[in-house]
């Protein structure tokens, strides 16, 4: 309940999203993570697990909220990724004509517990 709380109070705060108190709890909720997704890239970059096939990912926030899902989360053409590298810490984006065996590249984006979009990567 306080993801859900805390997703509705980010897109009231930061996105100037109106709520109709008659509206039901999940339909508000719904709209409050749609009107975040459409307005953030990612607010930050986090690492998730991944199966060997890249079908399948798993992550959480340490703060109660787990994410898996399966899927096509890339697709064959290297061009149409995005790709990720972090030096000291830092992370930035690349070409993906750059990319190495040692940078990420991006698998999902997910809300958090405090209603931040996620960048979930993986090498």
């Amino acid at each position: 309940m306080e993801r859900i709380l805390a997703i509705i109070a980010r897109a009231v705060r930061e996105f100037q999203m109106e709520v109709d108190m008659t509206d039901k709890l999940e339909d508000i909720y719904c709209e409050a993570c749609n009107v975040i997704e459409d307005s953030t890239d990612y607010d930050y970059i986090d690492v998730c697990e991944r199966n060997r096939h890249y079908d399948y990912i798993a992550w959480n926030d340490g703060k109660g909220f787990a994410y898996e899902a399966d899927g096509e989360f890339i697709t064959g053409d290297a061009s149409s990724n995005r790709y990720f590298r972090n030096e000291n810490s830092e992370w930035r984006e690349i070409v993906w004509y750059d990319q190495t065996e040692d940078d990420y590249v991006l698998m999902e984006r997910v809300i958090d517990s405090d209603g931040l979009v996620v960048a979930l990567v993986c090498k």
